[in-house]
C-alpha cells in the first residue's frame, strides 16, 4: 500500500509537470514559437490581453502582447460555467478583472513601457460601470498617488511623447474619463516647454522678438525639437478641448501660438548651419550640448506655474 500510495503521487507530480495550467486553460501561441498558458481576457486590432497562469497552475498575472507578435489563441470552451467560475484563476468577475488589468497597466508603468500601460488602462477605463470607477481610483492612488483618470492622461503624454528625436508628439484618441485631466497635463507641459531656456533666453522670449535670433548657438536644434514639441502639445489642446468650442479668444490665442512655434521653427531651420549645430566645430562649442526634448514623464501639472494659462508670450 505505501509503494502504491509514493507510486500514485510521482504519476500525479509527473501529470502536472506535463500540464501545469490545467487541461482548461487557453493557450496563447506567438510568432516567436513561445505558448503560455491561461486565460483570454481581452482582444482587439492593438493586441492582447491574457492572464498567464504561472507553473503549478496557482498565481498568475495578465500580460499584453502586441497584435504583431500573436500567432493564434487556443480558446478552450469549458461545458462546466458554474464550476469555472469558482475558480480564482479564471477570474470571471468583471470587476476582479478590470482591477487586475490597471494592476497590470501599473506594472507595466514599473518595467519603463508607458505604451503598453497606456493600453491596458484605457481598456480598463472603457470596460468600467461607474459603480467601479471608485476602487480603480483607490489602486492608482496607492500605486501612483493619483486617480485613475489622471494616471491616464499621464500615462498618454508619457507614451506620446516617446518618438524617434522627441521631435514627434500625437495623441490620437482621448477617453471621456481622462479629458479633464488631459487638459491639465497638456497646458501644463506646454508652458514647461516654453519655459526652456536656449542660447541664455526662454523659448517664449524667442517667440516673442523671433528677428533677434540671428546666430545658431549650439542647442539650437534642441530648441528647434521643443518649439516643434510646443506646436504638437497646442495642436492636441485644440483638439480634445471641448471649452475651447466655446472659448472663442483663448482658441484664437492658441492657433496663433502654434503658427508662431512653427514659423520660429522654420526661419531657425533655414540659418545656415543648423544640421552641424551642437557637433564638433559648430558655432558655439562652450555651449555644445546633445538633442535634447524635455520629457512630460514625471511633470506635475499641479505644481507648475499657471500665471498664464497659455504660456504664450503676448
Amino acid at each position: 500500500m505505501v509503494f502504491e500510495r509514493v507510486a500514485l503521487r510521482f504519476l500525479a507530480g509527473i501529470l502536472l509537470l506535463c500540464f501545469p495550467n490545467g487541461l482548461d486553460a487557453d493557450i496563447l501561441h506567438l510568432r516567436d514559437g513561445s505558448r503560455h498558458h491561461g486565460h483570454l481576457v481581452l482582444q482587439d486590432e492593438h493586441g492582447v490581453l491574457f492572464r498567464v497562469v504561472r507553473a503549478g497552475g496557482g498565481a498568475s498575472v495578465v500580460r499584453a502582447y502586441p497584435a504583431d507578435v500573436v500567432e493564434r489563441i487556443e480558446i478552450v470552451q469549458d461545458d462546466a460555467p458554474a464550476e469555472k467560475s469558482e475558480s480564482p484563476a479564471h477570474f470571471t468577475d468583471e470587476s476582479a478583472t478590470i482591477i487586475q488589468i490597471v494592476r497590470e497597466g501599473l506594472e507595466l508603468l514599473d518595467d519603463d513601457k508607458p505604451l503598453a500601460a497606456l493600453r491596458a488602462l484605457q481598456r480598463a477605463a472603457h470596460r468600467a460601470e461607474p459603480d467601479i470607477l471608485p476602487r480603480l481610483d483607490r489602486v492608482c492612488r496607492a500605486a501612483r498617488g493619483v486617480d485613475l483618470a489622471e494616471l491616464l492622461a499621464r500615462t498618454r503624454v508619457c507614451a506620446a511623447a516617446e518618438a524617434r528625436d522627441g521631435r514627434a508628439f500625437r495623441i490620437r484618441y482621448a477617453t471621456t474619463l481622462e479629458r479633464p485631466a488631459l487638459q491639465r497635463m497638456l497646458g501644463a507641459y506646454q508652458r514647461a516647454l516654453l519655459r526652456q531656456s536656449f542660447g541664455g533666453r526662454t523659448l517664449e522670449s524667442w517667440l516673442a522678438a523671433p528677428d533677434e535670433y540671428t546666430r545658431l548657438q549650439n542647442d539650437a536644434q534642441s530648441m528647434v525639437a521643443n518649439a516643434s514639441r510646443a506646436a504638437a502639445v497646442v495642436r492636441a489642446r485644440l483638439q480634445f478641448d471641448p471649452a475651447l468650442d466655446d472659448d472663442r479668444t483663448e482658441r484664437r490665442a492658441l492657433i496663433a501660438l502654434r503658427q508662431d512655434l512653427v514659423r520660429f521653427g522654420g526661419r531657425v531651420r533655414a540659418l545656415t548651419g543648423f544640421t552641424s549645430a551642437g557637433r564638433s566645430g559648430a558655432a558655439d562649442p562652450d555651449s555644445a550640448r546633445p538633442l535634447e526634448v524635455l520629457s512630460p514623464c514625471g511633470l506635475d501639472p499641479i505644481q507648475s506655474d499657471s500665471t498664464s494659462e497659455l504660456g504664450e508670450p503676448r
